[in-house]
């Protein structure tokens, strides 16, 4: 685990061509998950935890940053998002009833 990400270190902006390329040919795939065993805390088993790649973190950001002041005009200023730490159901059926009664 080290190694690689010292090697990946090295040459980062190689890696970084590489996946700008694979993006803009449309060649970009994203690679497998790690596999990586994480005890329970019983003692009496693991868990598998599925590590993506660093690369398809950074395709991801490159993704959002592109799209989302483009979809961010869609939505409403009251808008939330239920893992918005303001989110509340009893609020959201509120303003969604409202919105139905102006139409």
């Amino acid at each position: 685990m080290v190694r690689r990400s010292k090697r990946s270190r090295k040459d980062l902006e190689g890696n970084l061509y590489k996946i700008w390329k694979r993006m803009a040919l449309g060649s970009y795939f994203q690679p497998p998950v790690r596999a990586v065993s994480i005890p329970k805390k019983s003692g009496d088993g693991e868990n598998i935890l599925g590590v993506p790649a660093v690369g398809y973190g950074i395709v991801q950001m490159v993704v959002k940053q592109l799209i989302e002041p483009e979809l961010e005009v869609i939505f409403l200023p009251d808008s939330e998002a239920p893992a918005s730490p303001n989110y509340e159901d009893a609020s959201a059926v509120l303003i969604m009833r409202a919105r139905s009664e102006l139409r």
